[in-house]
Order: structure tokens, then C-alpha cells, then sequence
């Protein structure tokens, strides 16, 4: 409810800004009237004289402005000053009542459970500042939504130094009562286009959940780009897991590469999370992250991770992720296998298995594709 101040405040201070600007003004005009004076008195020969009379007539000008300028001053504060108090007055009015009881009562009811355990009582949690690969902030204890992990930084190298992009953070946990779990943050990206190799970040695992609400999803996986040297994808990170109704989070994708004339590796796509004892499906695993390279080198897709059970009756589980697909035109590429996928409840069918990623190198021998997951067709 400050943002209900906060206005009339800044026009206050405002207004007394220009009652400080008026006094300039005023003395600004003190400062003509004297210099004024001080030139006709000194005017002792014709060139004095010329010179007095000439700047006698601008300081004359410039006081009679000054007057008016000092009057518009001081009716623009009165009618400023009148302006703040009428704000105020209708935002005061116009305020919902109920909006502001329930402000309060946050306040009073979450103010010792942050001071003791740092964690409100009711309330969602902080997001990860982005780019920094912070965890996400937990969910009230009781009801609250988890806060989103924070991506991860990019890393840039150059000459025979190695490329690490930077870890997404997890994803909060959701209120044990009731509340989602925060999404993992994306892992960053890692690039060195001469002689060293790279890696990608590893994406944030999803938050869990509470005893209602679904899990949080993993975040993706950082990319890698090399010139000559290996590069590999980071891995998707893991789903969150349902509690006692809700379905789980889904795996995040691996990261894709690519090499001029180095190796180059994908990602794994993360594991999702399970579903609810009650309710709620598995969650789908996350795709895997292709890899390409230009020259001779060898590219292999990563593997696609595996689908999320689900424990309740009818449910069904989730689907694996998809191999990553691989590219050498010059040389030797292997597609990655797709994941397994969840089982269902009692009564639920299983989960799609993930499909094989294709390989496609510089012939027949050298293209080898990845097998699918076990699961439904």
C-alpha cells in the first residue's frame, strides 16, 4: 500500500525543489539590481557610459522577467501543493479495503517465520537473479509457489583455454500444503572458436512440490560451440516430483554442439519427476541435445532421459525424451538412444518410449542411429 504515498510524497518534494529554484530567482534578481548600480555609478567617461547604459537596459529587462517569472513560480508551488493533497485524498478513497486487510495480515502472519527460518509462512518464493545461477527461493511453508532457478552465466574463451558455462540453479520447493515447485534455470552457454574445448552448463533440477501442486520442470541444458577442440552439451536438469496429487515436473533438453573440426557431444536430457500418490501423471523426459561437426571428427547425439512413474490409480507415466540427432558429413556420427518411459498407476498405461536420434556421417558405415526406449509405441 505504499505505492498510495508514494505519489503526493514525490510531488512534495517536488514543490519544495521549486521553492528552492524561487529563491535563486529571487536572488538572482538581487544580484542584477546591485551589478546595476554598480555599473551607472561607475560610468565615468563616454565609453563607461556606453557600456553602463547598455547593460543598465539588459539588467532592467531581465528584472522585469524575473518578476514575472517569480510570480508564475509561486502560483505553479500553490497549485502543485493543491494537486498532492486531492491525489492523495481520491487515492486514499479508491483504495480497496480488503486488498489492504489482507496486506496486514500476510505481514503479521509471515513476519516470525521469516525472522526465524528466513521462509515466510504463506507466500511464493524469490526467483534466482538471472544469470547468476542462484536457486530459487522455497515456497511459504504452508502455501506457496517455489521461485524459478536463475539461468547461468555464458562463458567465452579464446586459444587453448576451456569454455565451462555455468550451471542453471534449482527451482524452489513448492509449500507443504499447497504450492508448485520452481522451474530449473537454463545452463550457459559455452563457446571457444579456437583451439580450446568447451562445455555447457548444466540446467537447474525442478523444484518438488507440496502435497498439492506439480513439480517444477528442469531446465535446458547449456549449448557448447568449439573450433577444434571437444565440445559437449550440458545436461538437462531433472524434473521435480509430485506429493500427494498433482503431476510430475518434465526433464529439461540436453544441450546441442558443434565443432568445426573437433568432436562434438549432445547433452542428455534430464529425468522427469513422478506424479502424485493420488492423483497426477509422470512427467515427460526431457529431450537430448544434438551434436554436429564440420570436419573429420566423430558427433554423437546424448541420450533422451526417462519419463516420470505415476503411483496413482488410471494415471499414466510419462514419455521418454528423444535421442539427439548427430551430423559428420566428413566424418563419424552417432545418434543418441531415447529414454525409457514412466510407468503408469494401477490401471494406467505406460509412457511412450523415446525415439532414437539418427546419425548421418560420411557413409553408410560411418552412420549409426540410437535405439528407442522401452515404453508404449
Amino acid at each position: 500500500m505504499s505505492f498510495v504515498f508514494a505519489m503526493p510524497e514525490l510531488i512534495t518534494v517536488a514543490a519544495s525543489d521549486l521553492a528552492g529554484i524561487g529563491s535563486t530567482i529571487s536572488a538572482a534578481n538581487a544580484a542584477a539590481a546591485t551589478s546595476t548600480t554598480g555599473i551607472l555609478a561607475a560610468g565615468a567617461d563616454e565609453v563607461s557610459a556606453a557600456i553602463a547604459a547598455a547593460f543598465g537596459s539588459y539588467a532592467q529587462a531581465y528584472q522585469s522577467l524575473g518578476a514575472q517569472t517569480a510570480a508564475f513560480h509561486d502560483q505553479f508551488i500553490e497549485l502543485i501543493s493543491a494537486s498532492a493533497g486531492s491525489y492523495a485524498a481520491t487515492e486514499a478513497a479508491s483504495a480497496n479495503p480488503l486488498n489492504t486487510l489482507i496486506q496486514q495480515l500476510l505481514g503479521v502472519i509471515n513476519t516470525p517465520t521469516e525472522l526465524l527460518l528466513g521462509r515466510p509462512l504463506i507466500g511464493n518464493g524469490a526467483n534466482g537473479v538471472a544469470g547468476t545461477g542462484a536457486n530459487g527461493g522455497a515456497g511459504g511453508i504452508l502455501i506457496g509457489n517455489g521461485g524459478d532457478g536463475g539461468n547461468g552465466s555464458n562463458f567465452n574463451t579464446s586459444d587453448n583455454v576451456a569454455a565451462f558455462g555455468r550451471d542453471g540453479g534449482d527451482g524452489g520447493n513448492g509449500g507443504r500444503l499447497l504450492g508448485n515447485g520452481g522451474n530449473g534455470g537454463d545452463g550457459g552457454t559455452a563457446q571457444n572458436l579456437d583451439r580450446g574445448g568447451t562445455v555447457g552448463g548444466v540446467g537447474g533440477n525442478g523444484g518438488k512440490a507440496g502435497a498439492i501442486g506439480n513439480g517444477g520442470d528442469g531446465g535446458h541444458g547449456g549449448v557448447a560451440l568449439s573450433g577444434s577442440g571437444t565440445a559437449r552439451g550440458g545436461q538437462g536438469g531433472t524434473g521435480g516430483n509430485a506429493g500427494l496429487a498433482g503431476s510430475g515436473g518434465d526433464g529439461g533438453g540436453g544441450g546441442g554442439t558443434n565443432s568445426n573440426t573437433g568432436n562434438a557431444v549432445g547433452g542428455n536430457g534430464g529425468t522427469a519427476g513422478e506424479g502424485g500418490l493420488t492423483f497426477g501423471r509422470g512427467g515427460d523426459g526431457g529431450d537430448a541435445g544434438g551434436g554436429r561437426v564440420g570436419g573429420t571428427g566423430t558427433a554423437t547425439g546424448g541420450n533422451g532421459g526417462n519419463g516420470g512413474d505415476s503411483h496413482a490409480i488410471g494415471q499414466a507415466g510419462g514419455a521418454g525424451g528423444e535421442g539427439g540427432n548427430a551430423s559428420a558429413p566428413s566424418g563419424t556420427a552417432i545418434g543418441g538412444n531415447g529414454g525409457n518411459a514412466g510407468h503408469g498407476g494401477i490401471g494406467g498405461s505406460d509412457g511412450r518410449g523415446g525415439l532414437g536420434g539418427t546419425g548421418t556421417g560420411s557413409s553408410p558405415a560411418n552412420s549409426h542411429n540410437g535405439q528407442s526406449g522401452s515404453g508404449a509405441a
